[in-house]
């Protein structure tokens, strides 16, 4: 009888249409059901209480739907860009205050809270362009971390090698928030909760000791010289000119200036000189390194670094250099080079085998250019 009355009068359900127009313009075409509608009389008012909802999407209403219902979905993603660019600066410099910025935190934890912000500014929409969405979440994610590596003075280098581990964690960011918001939420609330704790776990390694895995490595490279012993020698004390084309993998990297002719005894000390643009052209950051010739035979050459200010010291603190001749029929020679050095970047599962690989061509560069030296 009282919603026969209420048809009957259109002031009565005045009060039912203001309340859903509401509803439809705050929930952004999210489907809702209202169960129980109580009305209540007093005076010449009316009142109306939805009393529960039993069905709510997943895509529940996210403060981007209330931002790009005022300022427009673009605004909004060049206003959040700007703001983490900001704050992903001050995270950064709070981390190398800390002494924390070599650690897992940086480069595993970093980008994904990137990427969950991003998430945040872009949802990803269950009937969206997959690869579309891919590219251009991709590409906000790069946008902020070329500038805030321009703005903390870091190189294009740093920003290369970074890359892989970067943009694996935000594909996989972009993956689980994708299915996420594909499927039914109440099915899969518990999976929302492994990715975190993966991320979680993984980010704590190299903030102490205790998280650290071990950081002295070395790396040996061997190669038949066509040359005697004392051939080789002889090469060794030559000049030396390492600015030739190298492994695709090292290309990036400064080589050292030029190198007169150098005394081979122990006691002696050996300086390379090394400039380093970081944008190219602008930004040169000069170092050097300094070997120590702390043993000088026909069988062994040994060299300790006493002194490294060069790029390379960044990623690895370099210990020494070992070079092992052994004589082989025919008048060839058996070389092999041998670095010890220790990591500084975690974590170890991403950083070892790159740094370990990279010297490893490294190593047959240096064997082939200034010991063998085949023209």
């Amino acid at each position: 009888a009282r919603a026969a009355q209420a048809e009957s009068d259109p002031e009565r359900t005045r009060p039912l249409r203001i309340y859903h127009s509401g509803i439809s313009q705050h929930t952004d075409k999210y489907n809702y059901l209202i169960v129980l509608l109580r009305f209540g009389q007093s005076g010449s008012s009316t009142a109306l209480a939805a009393t529960s909802f039993c069905h709510m999407s997943s895509t529940r209403e996210t403060l981007h739907t209330r931002l790009t219902a005022r300022f427009g979905a673009q605004r909004v993603l060049w206003v959040g860009s700007l703001v983490l660019i900001g704050l992903g600066s001050l995270a950064v410099r709070l981390l190398f205050g800390t002494g924390l910025g070599h650690s897992a935190l940086l480069y595993v934890l970093g980008p994904y809270l990137l990427a969950i912000a991003i998430a945040v500014l872009r949802p990803i929409r269950p009937k969206s362009q997959w690869w579309q969405a891919y590219v251009d979440f991709s590409l906000v994610s790069l946008i902020v971390l070329l500038a805030t590596s321009i703005l903390l003075g870091e190189g294009f280098i740093c920003v290369l090698f970074f890359l892989p581990i970067h943009f694996s964690i935000v594909t996989l960011v972009f993956i689980v928030h994708g299915v996420r918001e594909a499927v039914t939420w109440r099915r899969n609330r518990h999976l929302s909760f492994v990715l975190p704790l993966v991320v979680t776990l993984a980010s704590v390694e190299g903030t102490s000791p205790m998280t650290s895995f071990e950081r002295a490595h070395s790396v040996e490279v061997s190669k038949v010289a066509p040359h005697g012993v004392a051939q080789l020698h002889f090469h060794l004390g030559q000049p030396i000119d390492l600015r030739r084309d190298r492994h695709w993998l090292l290309a990036p990297f400064p080589m050292p200036e030029p190198l007169d002719s150098q005394i081979f005894e122990p006691g002696a000390v050996h300086e390379l000189n090394v400039r380093y643009p970081r944008w190219f052209v602008t930004n040169v950051h000069a170092g050097d390194l300094r070997l120590l010739l702390t043993e000088v035979s026909e069988r062994a050459v040994k060299a300790q670094v006493v002194h490294d200010t060069t790029l390379f010291a960044t990623y690895l603190a370099l210990v020494g250099i070992e070079l092992q001749f052994e004589p082989m029929s025919g008048q060839r020679t058996q070389v092999t080079l041998r670095v010890d050095y220790e990591r500084r970047l975690d974590p170890a599962w991403y950083f070892h085998p790159l740094i370990g690989f990279a010297l490893t061509k490294m190593g047959e560069f240096l064997i082939d250019e200034v010991i063998i030296r085949e023209q």
